[in-house]
């Protein structure tokens, strides 16, 4: 096994493959019924997928061609599982502290306004901080996944290639500060689109407890949301994967037809 140095080059990707990804996500809505779980709990197993859709299956999720388990290394998946658990343990407990300290201090506030708690101003304030929190989180989980998939990707490569790199950690690094700007991006559009949905979904489900109180038929978004959700997530999930695999320099550039190497 020759160790030297893998023979790819980071690189700064352009802002326009990350609308390419987000459209080759959304054309396989089925999938996500498996990517998302998959990557939330173990995201290195569905890194190793990943690796081969955008090597071999020509981006495409569904159908498993010859050579999968070929990059599939085990001590990869034990390694970035433990930096992820702990790191998002740690941020985890940040924000439950956090978390009860605003909600601690909204008990209060309401306790001292004797009126139904549905638009209040210490509510509206509640609700802000909750959703900066999940928004920290959020952040948090799309930087890991940032550098799990790269590091991952990388070792893949290595694998198929029967080489030993010492170098890995400097590339996935490298291809993060190189794309530093595109990773806010996307993280911050990703943010707002949740945003976005969680206040319909508020609205709506508003609407439908008012109009269940009232005994009236109403619309129920408990489960069409949920739906959006894990859709959302797909999209976003694939996005990054197929952005982090061209930033790390396994493929020159995001294409709508796929540019294999």
């Amino acid at each position: 096994m020759n160790n030297e140095s893998l023979n790819v080059r980071p690189h700064r990707v352009n802002a326009g493959g990350i609308f390419i990804s987000a459209l080759k996500g959304a054309l396989q809505p089925i999938a996500c019924f498996l990517l998302v779980p998959v990557t939330l709990l173990i995201p290195s197993l569905s890194a190793f997928y990943l690796y081969q859709v955008f090597t071999r299956q020509n981006d495409r999720i569904i159908g498993i061609k010859p050579g999968f388990l070929k990059g599939f290394n085990l001590k990869t998946v034990i390694y970035t599982e433990f930096f992820y658990v702990i790191t998002l343990v740690v941020t985890l407990y940040f924000i439950v502290q956090k978390w009860s300290l605003y909600l601690h201090e909204y008990l209060e506030k309401a306790s001292k306004n004797k009126v139904i708690q549905i638009g209040t101003p210490e509510q509206l304030t509640y609700s802000h901080q909750v959703n900066y929190l999940l928004g920290l989180l959020g952040f948090v989980v799309i930087l890991l996944l940032f550098f799990v998939f790269a590091y991952t990707f990388l070792q893949s490569k290595l694998k198929e290639e029967n080489q030993k790199a010492n170098d890995i950690n400097k590339l996935v690094i490298k291809a993060f500060t190189m794309n530093l700007h595109l990773t806010a991006l996307y993280g911050f559009t990703l943010i707002f689109i949740f945003a976005v949905i969680e206040t319909y979904f508020a609205r709506f489900k508003l609407m439908h407890l008012e109009a269940y109180i009232l005994n009236n038929d109403s619309f129920n978004p408990n489960i069409p949301f949920l739906l959006l959700r894990l859709y959302v997530l797909h999209i976003a999930i694939y996005t990054l994967g197929l952005f982090t695999y061209t930033a790390v320099g396994l493929r020159n550039k995001i294409k709508l037809k796929s540019e294999n190497l």
